[in-house]
């Protein structure tokens, strides 16, 4: 009796047990591409593998840092190369209804906190490699959960249902902005209604830079400056350009933005060009941003 049982298991072991632990195995690997480990170029693309949990945002499998390392010591001398680092998680179908149906009794808060946990994990990712010394341009994006693709199984997931991509792009000069505290940065494609503060759409690409800026750069304290032309009552447009800073500082927080802000309408007080002519007065309305001490 004693063999038979041990023939069984034996069996079992070899011809069921062993073949999924390999098939599980593989399929884990499989679940990236190939991560190259040196010889970075413009159109690569990388992918982390682990963080502790769902809400975590520190790295846990270390054998991702060995490639930030190779990453950081090339990148460090080609600052031609932009960095684009995204995180997405992805739910399984059931918690996924799950999530939508109680976002829509509660405006939206399991959306919007999970676009801030893996917003917090890209964010990581740059922390970690600036630390290395990269100081090339470098973008990050949360975007939140979405449910598995059609047909990839839960576990086939490299340990992590959050994965971290990262690409390598020709760096330009819309991809990141710098503040000074000497002179300060005009957002040139900043646009409201006439004689209003709402932000227009087309305002989004610009401000999202400066918001990239200040998610790395959480310490620095700013100033958001609005300005106008000469048209109008001046009491007026120093009230309608206070507005405008104050509603650029609003989006910024609703992007998760944390750092000390102020605001100020100095209306038609501190012209660039002349007001004497229709392109003057173009330049004239703006809204500038600078850092405070």
């Amino acid at each position: 009796m004693k063999n038979l049982l041990l023939c069984v298991s034996l069996f079992f072991i070899m011809n069921i047990a062993l073949p999924q632990v390999r098939k599980y195995s593989m399929e884990k690997e499989d679940c990236f591409p190939k991560q190259k480990t040196k010889n970075f170029s413009i159109g690569d693309t990388l992918y982390t593998t682990a963080f502790d949990d769902v809400w975590a945002d520190k790295i846990k499998d270390s054998s991702f840092s060995p490639l930030l390392d190779a990453l950081s010591t090339e990148l460090i001398n080609k600052p031609g190369i932009s960095i684009i680092i995204n995180c997405l998680q992805y739910l399984d179908k059931q918690r996924f209804e799950e999530y939508e149906n109680l976002n829509k009794k509660s405006n939206d808060y399991y959306k919007i906190s999970w676009k801030e946990s893996t917003l917090k994990r890209s964010i990581f990712v740059a922390k970690y490699l600036k630390n290395q010394g990269v100081q090339n341009c470098i973008v990050v994006h949360g975007f939140g959960y979405k449910p598995y693709p059609q047909g990839v199984m839960q576990e086939n997931r490299c340990n992590t249902p959050s994965p971290i991509e990262i690409i390598l792009v020709q760096s330009t000069d819309e991809n990141c902005i710098i503040l000074s505290s000497i002179t300060p940065l005009v957002l040139r494609n900043i646009f409201f209604e006439t004689g209003k503060n709402e932000i227009l759409p087309n305002s989004y690409l610009e401000l999202d830079r400066l918001v990239n800026y200040l998610l790395l750069n959480p310490t620095v304290k700013i100033e958001i400056s609005g300005h106008t032309d000469n048209v109008g009552n001046n009491n007026a447009n120093i009230e309608l350009s206070s507005k405008r800073a104050e509603s650029i500082a609003k989006y910024l927080k609703s992007k998760f933005v944390t750092n000390f802000i102020t605001t100020k309408g100095y209306g038609s007080a501190k012209p660039l060009a002349s007001n004497g002519t229709e392109e003057g007065k173009a330049i004239n309305r703006r809204v500038e941003v600078k850092i405070i001490e």
